[in-house]
């Protein structure tokens, strides 16, 4: 998979005669093939395409990457050497760089040795990476599927005793063991009072009865990313520790719910902060709900305040709603929620579909096994059809221990309800 000609069909409208990729993301998402840091090289002309590499990666390039001309640097050819070549032989006057990523150095260096003008071109590249066509939305799954295995897992082995590191180093294990490549950013594990710490780092605390587990990790799948957060309970919840858990995931389910093709990024973040914000906890959400996630783990578009865009259909964003709110347990220590739904697809005709299988209900980790919330039925999400015949919906619940999917139509509400197995999704 690559998509050089989807860039291609794009310079004419962005006034382009080529554009020039030397980001490593844009690299891959431009060919389909990872090298390394700056070892590589790709030039898309609306004529040909063009990947440069040294003799690490050529014969490697040659075997991935289609439909285009693969060259290779040294013998005194450098990269420089190899893009004027090209940029004389396509006649390019006005070649796209990538002002998002290239250093002040790196274009002094090029607009020197280019005899074309530079034109910034970020924008171009992220416009594209925002949407996912859908080979990339079956990765993009398939990594998701990959940390929830892992996630199934670890929650066998929650439990008082274990600390933080044990619990991150076994994430990484399990998401390389159910075939990811890599993880896609260090796994985040924090318990008790360093739950307050949204980004904190793994320590050898030891996992306390009583205590909430958060855990926000990932993986990358061919690569593409994923990105989840699961809050867990050890033994027990107070009520306090219930109730602001409730808060994040009825926030969760606003969010979502506003989430579809053409709303902005600030009115889904809205959806969600409204909630918390009702319930008292606004001072303490205090990151936006969201962010896209593709070839790279923070990439457009975004559901923040700040973002009065609207989101593309097909883009890929991560539902990341949560509190960091200190609670006072019996000996003074001090608590904290974080909890995410993961990701959710905005495709064709504003439907909204989950990529995350496995939901939210609360999981009470006691010795060496977890259950779900006392009450054996919780409520995940929606799943909106994009060509149903007529107003339907889905609705995802666990029931002892079982997924079960009720399809709701019209306002009848009449439900049809069918048990599925657990690798169905």
């Amino acid at each position: 998979m690559n998509h050089f000609a989807k860039i291609a069909a794009q310079l004419r409208s962005h006034d382009l005669d080529g554009v020039l990729l030397t980001n490593e993301a844009n690299r891959f998402y431009a060919s389909g093939f990872h090298s390394a840091g700056t070892d590589g090289m790709a030039l898309v002309t609306p004529e040909k395409f063009y990947y440069f590499t040294d003799s690490r990666y050529t014969e490697a390039a040659r075997r991935h990457i289609q439909g285009a001309d693969i060259r290779e640097v040294g013998a005194g050819r450098g990269y420089s050497a190899l893009l004027q070549e090209a940029v004389q032989r396509h006649h390019i006057r006005r070649l796209g760089f990538e002002d998002a990523y290239m250093t002040v150095r790196e274009h002094g260096f090029y607009a020197r040795a280019l005899p074309c003008e530079l034109v910034p071109a970020a924008d171009l590249l992220a416009e594209l990476r925002a949407v996912k066509d859908p080979e990339e939305l079956e990765i993009l799954i398939s990594a998701q599927r990959i940390a929830e295995k892992a996630l199934a897992d670890i929650l066998n082995e929650i439990r008082p005793g274990v600390t933080e590191k044990e619990i991150a180093a076994r994430l990484q294990y399990l998401m390389l063991h159910y075939g990811a490549e890599d993880k896609s950013f260090d796994p985040i594990v924090v318990s008790g009072p360093n739950g307050s710490l949204p980004h904190g780092v793994p320590s050898e605390k030891v996992i306390q009865a009583g205590e909430f587990v958060t855990m926000d990790f990932g993986c990358v799948y061919r690569g593409y990313c994923s990105d989840m957060t699961r809050t867990v309970a050890v033994g027990s919840v107070t009520d306090e520790m219930r109730r602001v858990y409730d808060t994040v995931l009825a926030a969760q389910l606003a969010g979502i719910a506003a989430a579809k093709a053409g709303a902005t990024g600030r009115a889904v973040d809205g959806a969600a902060r409204d909630v918390i914000e009702q319930a008292g906890y606004g001072p303490y959400f205090g990151h936006s709900f969201g962010h896209g996630v593709g070839v790279e783990i923070h990439e457009g578009p975004n559901a923040t305040p700040s973002n009065d865009k609207p989101l593309p259909a097909g883009a890929v964003v991560i539902a990341t709603g949560g509190v960091s709110y200190p609670l006072t347990g019996s000996t003074g220590d001090g608590y904290a929620l974080a909890v995410a739904l993961g990701h959710t697809i905005l495709p064709p005709r504003g439907s909204l579909v989950p990529l995350v299988a496995e939901g939210d209900a609360l999981h009470h980790c006691v010795g060496t096994y977890a259950k779900d919330h006392a009450n054996g039925k919780t409520a995940i999400f929606f799943i909106r059809r994009a060509k149903a015949p007529r107003k339907s919906f889905y609705t995802l619940e666990l029931n002892e221990g079982k997924l079960v999917v009720r399809q709701n139509r019209g306002r009848r509400n009449c439900a049809r309800t069918k048990e599925v197995e657990e690798e169905d999704g």
